[in-house]
């Protein structure tokens, strides 16, 4: 009788997996406790790297489903008997679309856009006194020439004024780009962790341009303040935090590119659209084996708004 030790089974792992990872796809075969060990040790290893690989789509799926998110059933459109008006984008039927606050709520938005225009105005400020201390420079110099050097009242003002406005939209740009780097971070590891296996085409998009708006705001701060290396550790750190936040940012557009299908675009309201399939979950867009759009007809197609871009 052969001896040889069975695989353990205290951690999960089926015959379909095993085979997508060797290659094989006969009937299953004994496996040592050295093979299977072996076999985690891979997975564990691509898992780790999931989120800057291009394994990722490969382990959408198997990792999903370890997390309890059946991903099969979540990726399946189902439509009515009697036409190709859609019923549910997999356990979403119609009117029971959940929220993420964390991501989407009113209080992101109402922090957001407040951030991004102080900003703006901070790097207004900021480009306005270059050009007004310029400008005093000038006329300073002109007229000392002329032998009648006498500043306007404004510019006495202004220069009076110049190191605190300085001072005080360099702060402001800090400020707003420190609170949006922990928007972008909080973003970055929430996706990267669990939020890819639950997180709604929606949601993604509107995370995706969260970030871009966080990213602008931390180029300003790195960018536009005089004295930003004045604090040499915050300032590396900020500089490096900034650095991270891009490389987040490139990976979700690279999911995007890479996406075999993707939603519909509606750039513009229309009354008559009543479902979208930016209801789906994301992953049934980045993992090709998940294809929500792969098995249904021209006419369901064109039902949910068709197959988006691609």
């Amino acid at each position: 009788m052969n001896n040889e030790a069975l695989p353990d089974t205290s951690t999960p792992l089926t015959f379909e997996s095993l085979a997508a990872k060797t290659g094989h796809s006969d009937e299953p075969k004994l496996l040592t406790n050295h093979s299977v060990s072996r076999t985690h040790g891979r997975l564990a290893r691509r898992r780790a790297l999931t989120f800057f690989s291009s394994g990722f789509k490969a382990e959408l799926e198997n990792e999903c489903c370890r997390s309890g998110v059946d991903l099969r059933a979540d990726c399946l459109i189902h439509f009515y008997d009697w036409n190709n008006t859609v019923r549910a984008y997999g356990s979403v039927a119609r009117g029971e679309f959940k929220a993420d606050p964390d991501i989407a709520g009113l209080g992101v938005f109402l922090s957001l856009i407040p951030a991004l225009c102080r900003c703006c105005v901070g790097s207004a400020v900021s480009c306005t006194r270059d050009v007004l201390k310029t400008e005093l420079s000038r006329r300073r110099a002109t007229q000392a020439r002329a032998g009648s050097y006498s500043p306007k009242p404004i510019f006495k003002c202004l220069s009076r004024w110049r190191g605190f406005v300085g001072f005080f939209s360099e702060s402001l740009l800090f400020i707003v780009a420190d609170a949006q780097l922990v928007t972008a971070f909080a973003y970055g590891i929430n996706f990267g962790k669990s939020g890819k296996c639950t997180v709604s085409s929606y949601h993604y998009s509107v995370m995706v341009n969260t970030l871009v708006t966080a990213l602008a705001c931390l180029t300003l701060s790195v960018y536009l303040p005089r004295h930003y290396w004045r604090t040499r550790l915050p300032s590396f750190l900020r500089t490096l935090a900034t650095l991270v936040v891009f490389i987040f940012l490139l990976r979700f557009l690279a999911y995007q590119v890479d996406q075999e299908s993707s939603p519909e675009l509606m750039l513009v309201y229309r009354s008559d659209r009543t479902d979208s399939s930016l209801f789906l979950p994301v992953a049934c867009f980045l993992d090709p084996d998940l294809d929500p759009f792969k098995r249904l007809s021209p006419a369901q197609s064109n039902g949910i708004g068709g197959t988006g871009t691609k």
